[in-house]
């Protein structure tokens, strides 16, 4: 979307890629749109979590839910089964992951 320049207020990420550990060299691209807490999407509380710097999608929606008020949503299932992000999404707003879709406004 944002790519072919049709939707420049949409933001697609894709969470089964974030899971690898070569993650870490691909999110330059996004950079100026998002933050990523560690190094890669991991399970919580697993080595890649721990040890190898990874984040959850707990910790990934709260490093970016204040970034865009338009809101985050998902598409498809989560990689990993997360009890916490159950809780943030109702808290929060968020649809419920293969694909993560972040919505910003655009001045």
């Amino acid at each position: 979307m944002e790519c072919e320049g049709l939707r420049p207020d949409v933001v697609a990420v894709n969470l089964s890629m974030m899971s690898f550990l070569w993650w870490d060299s691909k999110k330059d691209v996004y950079k100026e749109v998002m933050d990523f807490p560690g190094t890669h999407y991991s399970k919580k509380d697993s080595v890649g979590h721990k040890k190898l710097n990874g984040f959850t999608f707990g910790e990934l929606l709260e490093a970016n839910y204040d970034k865009f008020p338009g809101g985050i949503y998902l598409g498809g299932k989560l990689n990993f089964q997360e009890q916490e992000h159950k809780a943030g999404e109702a808290e929060r707003g968020a649809k419920a992951a293969s694909c993560l879709m972040l919505l910003h406004t655009i001045s």
